[in-house]
């Protein structure tokens, strides 16, 4: 998932990594790490793995990874046959940063850049745990993660020589195969996403040599080709995508004629999407692909905005454009935020904007799992010689997750809750205000769901996998 936030867009290897960030400096936080350009960190010595393409980056023994089985029957929902096929709560010995989770034909793919910057992936079923070959012991940065028309993985990092960083990066693509993963040769060193069409052609976007933004797209047999990436109305940070039917498409957020709004580069036109975005710092995620692809006729694109008055869907149809909102999606909020001293209770539902992640089934619907934060925390605010001249303390934070399941059929009905996992961890007011823990993939119509649980130490997740055709409107 890529999603633009204040004015330029974060590449998120389908969601973020837990990360904490303070004034750009790596930090860690559960079992997480991450920094501000999403570079954690560095390997030292050492020869380069089978398909390393050179020398000089360490062996790392690989992180350890145990899986035990969820408490799915608990959240079945009375519903015979369960919707819920996989559910596995894993942990690892390590933390683990840039995740990603794919769901595929016979399996859930969870992967992302475990300690020394070494790419990891795990296949993950209602039986067991399978850590998966294949990877070059490198350095790895920015994972991204897609499935082609068959249900294969293919996973795009950034290498860097060991003990450095920046942007002199070498992009390499992985195929899962049999025996792992096995390298695909790619069109520029500089790429920094891509897609899978249709057509089963690989289109990448990055930079030339030069700085300039670029698309390419072919297949290894057959070349690439190049084009420039057109942004609409020539915006800045243009967020690159795939519409359903395979149409490459650009989109960008500005104000322009006195409004702040979504704009798409579509069919060499620029088209708008969706209502004003107001405050101009509104993030918001693209939609539009599925894979298999949806049926003609199904809408070719929309994204989910977050909006001061929560989530809302927008999609392009036949003429203009539609929108819903997502009920139950308040942002966080602070109301006791600006008096000091004072001691503040918070109780209220709300969702982060990094805590929802869009996912188009083949039938062309949206399903946007989304976790709403249960506040239930105490805050004193106490006078201090910092520069803001108040010190914020937590007395006491009992908050949970709640996971919703919804729906948006693109047709201008409501969207439709169609499934509740409450309480499903404990959580952190403080750390849920500021760090994902929610990322979420389809394929054809399973939802493979990767849920952030608390840990003293190293990653735990749950994972789950749900039958979407098996689910229900709430009532």
């Amino acid at each position: 998932m890529e999603t633009w936030i204040r004015g330029a867009f974060a590449l998120t290897a389908l969601s973020f990594g837990i990360a904490a960030v303070a004034c750009g400096s790596d930090t860690e936080l559960t079992g997480f790490t991450g920094s501000a350009d999403g570079v954690g960190g560095v390997a030292t010595g050492g020869t380069g793995g089978a398909n390393a393409g050179g020398g000089g980056e360490a062996i790392v023994p690989p992180i350890e990874c145990t899986s035990e089985p969820g408490d799915t029957a608990a959240h079945c929902q009375g519903l015979d046959p369960c919707p819920i096929t996989v559910d596995r709560i894993v942990s690892c010995d390590g933390p683990v940063r840039d995740l990603f989770v794919l769901a595929t034909p016979n399996d859930v793919l969870l992967g992302g850049v475990a300690e020394e910057r070494q790419l990891r992936a795990w296949a993950v079923t209602q039986d067991d745990l399978e850590a998966m070959p294949g990877l070059p012991s490198l350095s790895y940065d920015n994972p991204s993660a897609r499935v082609d028309l068959q249900g294969t993985a293919h996973v795009l990092a950034q290498t860097l020589p060991a003990g450095e960083r920046g942007t002199d990066y070498d992009a390499r693509l992985f195929r899962r195969d049999a025996g792992g993963f096995a390298s695909v040769e790619v069109p520029n060193r500089k790429l920094r996403s891509f897609r899978v069409d249709p057509a089963g052609e690989l289109h990448f976007w990055g930079r030339s040599q030069g700085g300039e933004d670029q698309h390419h797209w072919g297949t290894p047999a057959s070349g690439y080709q190049v084009e420039p990436l057109v942004s609409p109305h020539d915006i800045a940070n243009p967020l690159p995508d795939l519409a359903a039917d395979g149409t490459p498409i650009a989109y960008a957020a500005a104000d322009i004629a006195s409004a702040f709004r979504l704009y798409v580069r579509v069919d060499d036109t620029n088209r708008e999407l969706g209502a004003d975005m107001g405050s101009g710092y509104d993030p918001f995620t693209p939609f539009g692909q599925a894979t298999p692809a949806p049926a003609a006729g199904a809408s070719r694109y929309g994204a989910v905005l977050f909006r001061e008055q929560g989530l809302t869907a927008a999609w392009a149809g036949t003429a203009g454009w539609g929108e819903v909102p997502i009920p139950e999606t308040n942002p966080y909020d602070e109301p006791c935020s600006g008096a000091c001293p004072q001691d503040c209770t918070l109780d209220f539902r709300a969702v982060h904007r990094k805590n929802y992640v869009p996912a188009r089934a083949s039938s062309g619907a949206l399903w946007l799992p989304h976790l709403i934060t249960n506040v239930d925390a105490r805050l004193r605010y106490e006078i201090d010689d910092n520069p803001s001249g108040c010190r914020v303390d937590t007395v006491s934070d009992d908050s949970t997750y709640e996971l919703v399941l919804s729906r948006v059929l693109l047709d201008g009905s409501p969207a439709q809750t169609m499934l509740r996992v409450p309480t499903i961890t404990t959580t952190s007011f403080a750390a849920g205000s500021s760090s994902p823990a929610l990322w979420a993939h389809a394929y054809a119509d399973d939802l493979a769901i990767a849920l952030f649980l608390l840990s003293d130490d190293g990653l735990r997740l749950r994972v789950l996998r749900i039958d979407t055709t098996l689910l229900v409107p709430e009532l």
